[in-house]
């Protein structure tokens, strides 16, 4: 029963996401926000080409490809360590979202190198497209080691992602407080929302797109009901279901009062299980102590019978001679005695065989039977308590 309410919960969920997607506008998702790595650059380590009027610059960071040109005339009159900073600063701008530059150690005049002849560059004809895009290195070696981002950073990245996930709860909030708002309006009574998916809503180009799925308790005619409402989101417009549409969610709900009924039900059968297993524990328990306790008496008579059992007419017990009343002398083979509710006739005096003397009569136990029915009408001679 529990596993058939399950099965409806989720196929009604199925149902509620399958429609609110048909509702939703398509949404272009926000890519992510990449991890920005921070290149090592030494000051040390440019390299200069002779190209005639102009020098290549290039350095290991990027792979020692040429990043930029510097007129001759230029570098000769100024500041060389600034102009060659400026050719790779500028350079790692177009990597501004991935990779951040640090500079470290001391700069030293590169030597400047000639060029091959057959590969004399004229940079003013170059066009911007016709350029080879060079990427940072990736690689970790002695001159370019690939760090984390800087702390500084990832503060920046950490508090832009708190800031679009607390503007996030807050559209999501005022999304859902505005559906109990609607739900009143459609007269249902004590509405309520329990949980929200808001996995489905994204934020592009300063909007919010998607949809939101809540968990609403409510009483309608029939009684209180728990379902699923899609909430569609179009460039921050909140579009609830008309009342047609939450009707029919209404309709395919959970009906909490049969919910109730039923786990009450199951409760209360569980509840009567365990009774009845603990009863028939405490039955099982007094039968089984009873039966111990009946083997214990059966074995006490055992003990008194001299280790015979048998408590069938025939059946023989001894018994201390100095326990009869009177004088021994006067007691006969054939005399009787009532004990345990039985009459037991004297057999034998034991002839002396349980003591060392041999002498007839010397036993200490003697030896009594029970009586046979049609012996029961023969007087006794004592009453023996057991």
């Amino acid at each position: 029963m529990k596993e058939i309410g399950k099965q409806n919960f989720e196929k009604a969920e199925r149902e509620l996401k399958k429609q609110a997607e048909e509702l939703a506008n398509k949404v272009v998702s926000t890519p992510a926000i990449p991890e920005i790595q921070e290149v090592e650059a030494d000051l040390n380590g440019f390299s200069l080409t002779d190209n005639g009027a102009y020098l290549s610059v290039s350095h290991p960071a990027l792979h020692d490809a040429t990043i930029g040109v510097v007129s001759k005339n230029e570098y000769e009159k100024g500041d060389k360590e600034a102009i060659l900073r400026s050719v790779l600063e500028g350079k790692f701008a177009e990597y501004v979202s991935t990779h951040s530059l640090k500079f470290t150690g001391s700069f030293v005049e590169p030597t400047v190198n000639p060029a091959p002849k057959e590969a004399v560059i004229i940079p003013v004809e170059k066009k911007a497209s016709e350029e080879k895009q060079i990427e940072p290195a990736k690689e970790i070696t002695s001159d370019l080691p690939l760090l984390r981002s800087s702390d500084a950073f990832r503060q920046n990245v950490e508090t832009a992602a708190f800031r679009a996930s607390e503007k996030l709860d807050r559209f999501v909030a005022s999304a859902t407080n505005g559906l109990v708002s609607h739900l009143r309006s459609l007269r249902y009574d004590l509405p309520k929302v329990n949980e929200v998916d808001a996995s489905k809503l994204v934020e592009s180009n300063d909007s919010f797109n998607g949809h939101i799925v809540a968990s609403v308790s409510l009483e309608n005619a029939t009684g209180p009901k728990y379902l699923n409402l899609p909430i569609t989101i179009s460039a921050s417009k909140v579009i609830y279901p008309n009342e047609k549409e939450t009707a029919d969610f209404v309709s395919k709900g959970f009906d909490l009062r049969a919910k109730l009924e039923e786990t009450l039900a199951l409760e209360t059968l569980t509840a009567m299980a365990k009774v009845d297993a603990e009863e028939s524990w405490k039955s099982e328990e007094v039968a089984n102590i009873i039966s111990e306790r009946t083997a214990e008496i059966k074995k006490e008579a055992s003990d008194y019978t001299d280790g015979i059992s048998s408590t069938e007419p025939g059946s023989h017990i001894k018994m201390q001679k100095h326990l009869l009343p009177g004088e021994l002398a006067d007691w006969e083979v054939g005399d009787c005695i009532y004990s345990d509710g039985k009459k037991w006739k004297l057999v034998s005096k034991g002839d002396g065989i349980d003591s060392n003397d041999k002498n007839a009569g010397s036993a200490s136990l003697w030896d009594f039977v029970e009586c046979l029915p049609e012996e029961a009408s023969k007087e006794t001679k004592a009453d023996i308590p057991r």
